[in-house]
């Protein structure tokens, strides 16, 4: 029994690994897809461009997939600017004022 639970866990735990880009770009689109040009306001770009960001470009560093996990439940409201919409390519992305770093 122990060790079918052993084979389970190391199972899963590979599947994780694998599937680990999957998961980010996953995260990335729905991220994007929620702070879309087609869900913002011209009013709200002017109000986030009024806010203070960060430019500490050396505090930058690549998530961790735990931080990408955690940061899809996290209801932290990022200062959107703007966004780009390349429709024929299926892409929109969000301008956000400053670094966005994760918690």
């Amino acid at each position: 029994m122990k060790r079918r639970i052993l084979a389970l866990v190391l199972l899963l735990i590979g599947l994780i690994l694998i599937s680990n880009t999957q998961i980010l770009s996953w995260v990335t689109n729905y991220e994007s897809a929620k702070y879309g040009v087609k869900n913002e306001s011209a009013k709200l770009y002017k109000l986030n461009n009024q806010k203070a960001g960060n430019f500490d470009y050396n505090s930058v560093k690549v998530p961790s997939t735990t931080q990408m996990a955690k940061h899809v439940f996290d209801k932290t409201r990022y200062p959107v600017i703007g966004g780009i919409a390349v429709p024929a390519l299926k892409i929109s992305l969000p301008i956000f004022k400053g670094v966005v770093l994760m918690k």
